[in-house]
């Protein structure tokens, strides 16, 4: 997706420089001299602006899926289901073979809030909380985290 316009961005680049330090391209032709240079800085533009929304879209739907202003998909979990997971205080428990969170993967510490799903695994809330805006099954097993309520029947 990033490949055209960094291909674009760095030859856009390359044909400014050449136009710029030619000596002889100015004096001869400064017609075709000035088209190039307007040619290749438009071109470097849209290279940039293609650039900046890719990798800015990116990075804004990570943010806005991170912190729930996504709307919820049909599937995911009704409010209040991550509350009803166990909280598991980091030293007291043992993780066994998961040294860190799966969703986000970051090694468990007692800087973030730990929960056990109904099925045993362990997640960071705040990355519970982010999954079950989307599903409402465990990430690992794919238990149903919210039994006996059907798909659907959750808060619109």
């Amino acid at each position: 997706m990033l490949l055209f316009p960094t291909f674009d961005f760095v030859w856009n680049i390359t044909g400014i420089v050449l136009a710029a330090t030619s000596k002889t391209c100015q004096s001869i032709m400064p017609d075709v001299y000035h088209s190039i240079l307007a040619f290749a800085s438009c071109g470097l533009f849209i290279a940039v602006w293609f650039l900046i929304n890719a990798v800015g879209l990116q990075v804004i739907l990570a943010y806005m899926m991170r912190h729930g202003m996504l709307h919820s998909a049909e599937n995911a979990a009704p409010k209040g289901t991550v509350e009803k997971q166990e909280v598991v205080i980091f030293g007291q428990h043992d993780f066994g073979d998961n040294p860190s969170c799966s969703i986000c993967l970051e090694e468990w510490s007692s800087q973030k809030e730990i929960r056990k799903t109904l099925c045993g695994h362990c997640y960071h809330t705040t990355c519970l909380k982010g999954w079950l805006n989307v599903n409402r099954t465990c990430p690992l097993c794919r238990t149903d985290l919210v039994p006996g309520q059907p798909i659907g029947a959750g808060e619109p």
